[in-house]
């Protein structure tokens, strides 16, 4: 038993080198890409979602880029351009916009949109596309204001401060053009202009969630004054951005990883579940389906992991 775990052991150790793709193949030989794309949410009010959108461009060809597609989700409405690109160089395209400057090689470009997508029955659902290969892309929404769900996340999310509101960070890695991605947000708050009592809030005292998120509410800050405060922040935001991007370059240039400590805590979790699975197979405790199911779980997660250290 104990040679088999080691065996199995060993097997894990290698997955950077066998199951993550080379980065050369992953992200195909175009010298455009989009090094980070952010989606900074926050409901209005109960029928209306306002969504910033961050997309950092890279050049690292010989070449101009002429245009610089950014693409929008379906029924989005009021656009606006935050930074980054002036309006008269913009060009509205079916997908989205086009910023008609392009990028010169060897740049580099931040362009923030900002635009409102509907709450239905306080549920907005549609699919998002990337022009480009887009190494990481995070979504920042509110907790206790919203929840949100989406496919081919790296296990763990991030929550971070910033002026003293929290935020909670889910990250996607290595999306690609062509490839629909669905994003789910509930709105799960109360307006400040309902009088109504949320159901997060009945079930939780002090205005806390059973998770200890502060609700930010009636009896708070309203959510008009919130969404006020979420667009007056996305400046500090993109700064916080733009400093986590050039850290990161830096590191990566001198060949020294930046340190991620809680992926590491969860290779090392997702370590423990594969040797346990192991062991209850062997046991057999579970059967054949369910340790096969697990293990591809498991495999999966194991990878988005280790994408997101390189």
């Amino acid at each position: 038993m104990k040679s088999k775990i080691i065996s199995l052991l060993i097997v894990i150790i290698m997955l950077p080198l066998v199951l993550v793709p080379n980065k050369g193949s992953a992200d195909g030989k175009y010298p455009v890409r989009i090094t980070e794309q952010n989606i900074v949410a926050s409901p209005i009010d109960q029928n209306t979602l306002q969504l910033i959108q961050i997309v950092n461009f890279k050049n690292s060809g010989n070449k101009k880029e002429e245009q610089l597609p950014i693409y929008l989700p379906e029924g989005y409405s009021e656009l606006q351009v935050r930074s980054g690109l002036e309006e008269k160089d913009m060009k509205v395209i079916d997908k989205g916009v086009v910023d008609v400057t392009g990028l010169d090689p060897g740049k580099e470009k931040q362009i923030v949109l900002s635009y409102i997508m509907p709450l239905t029955q306080r549920k907005s659902q549609w699919a998002i596309e990337t022009s480009y290969v887009t190494e990481s892309f995070q979504v920042i929404i509110q907790p206790g204001i919203l929840s949100f769900e989406a496919s081919n996340l790296v296990t763990q999310s991030d929550l971070f401060e910033m002026n003293n509101q929290e935020f909670r960070r889910f990250t996607r890695v290595d999306l690609h053009p062509d490839t629909p991605w669905t994003l789910t947000f509930n709105f799960i708050g109360q307006s400040s202009a309902n009088n109504e009592t949320s159901k997060v809030e009945d079930s939780s005292p002090s205005n806390y969630t059973e998770d200890g998120y502060k609700i930010i509410g009636k009896e708070g800050i309203g959510y008009g004054k919130a969404a006020i405060t979420i667009a007056i922040i996305v400046i500090a935001l993109c700064m916080t951005l733009i400093g986590l991007k050039r850290d990161y370059q830096k590191s990566i240039n001198k060949s020294v990883r930046p340190t991620r400590t809680w992926l590491q805590t969860e290779k090392e979790i997702l370590l423990q579940e594969m040797v346990q699975l192991e062991k209850d197979y062997q046991s057999k405790l579970i059967s054949e389906k369910t340790y096969k199911e697990t293990y591809n779980d498991i495999r999966e997660k194991m990878i988005r992991v280790i994408a997101e250290l390189r």
